[in-house]
């Protein structure tokens, strides 16, 4: 199968009562962290894409070994790393393999629908990362084969889905530790580029995916 070698997490998607406006409220609960997966988009057949028809942003998840048999449709798939770090797949179909489990070929295979937010489609005027509330900063260094970090300040402001910067790097938090102040994160989002970073350094909020 095509496509891209990353870490994912999975989270098994929940649904709480509506916020105080009547918005619905999300309540991820992780599931699986760090798999080992192969995602590759499918392609919509040439001749409806020529006659303008847009079908669903589907893709091929490829999970490695068959460790993960809680798995079911409606889940969530966050990718850790690659061109799509940070994004949000639903899970619309779950396929286990045939192969003979802990065999050397054992897998699941997931079809899942890239989600997208009507933020992501309208073009909204630049806005500068904000500090948090109460401040955080590096607890210590940073370096480019790092995969989180471990921050200071007197609250716990940073959250799942959190798009951070540090410098001019920005990450998307999969988890967070309140006990430990420490974050997993994918690196270089949104087209940034992986970087060291020093004892102290300010963690800004850029958004939230």
């Amino acid at each position: 199968m095509q496509g891209l070698n990353v870490r994912i997490d999975v989270y098994a998607r929940s649904q709480q009562g509506d916020d105080a406006v009547g918005g619905s409220v999300r309540a991820d609960s992780l599931r699986y962290s760090n798999v080992r997966a192969r995602i590759a988009n499918v392609s919509n057949p040439t001749v409806l894409s020529m006659q303008g028809f847009e079908g669903k942003d589907l893709h091929n998840i490829i999970l490695y070994g068959d460790l993960y048999p809680a798995i079911e449709r409606e889940d969530i798939v966050v990718p850790l790393s690659g061109r799509w770090a940070g994004a949000r797949f639903k899970v619309v179909e779950v396929r286990f393999s045939s192969v003979l489990t802990a065999g050397q070929r054992a897998h699941i295979q997931l079809v899942a629908e890239r989600l997208r937010y009507a933020h992501e489609n309208v073009e909204e005027p630049a806005a500068g990362p904000v500090a948090y509330d109460p401040a955080c900063t590096l607890f210590a260094g940073m370096s480019t084969s790092s995969f989180g970090f471990i921050y200071i300040s007197t609250g716990d402001p940073i959250a799942n889905f959190d798009v951070v910067q540090i410098d001019s790097e920005l990450m998307v938090v999969s988890s967070v530790d309140p006990a430990t102040n420490g974050v997993f994160a994918a690196r270089a989002y949104g087209g940034t580029t992986k970087a060291a970073h020093s004892v102290g350094a300010a963690i800004l909020k850029a958004g939230t995916v």
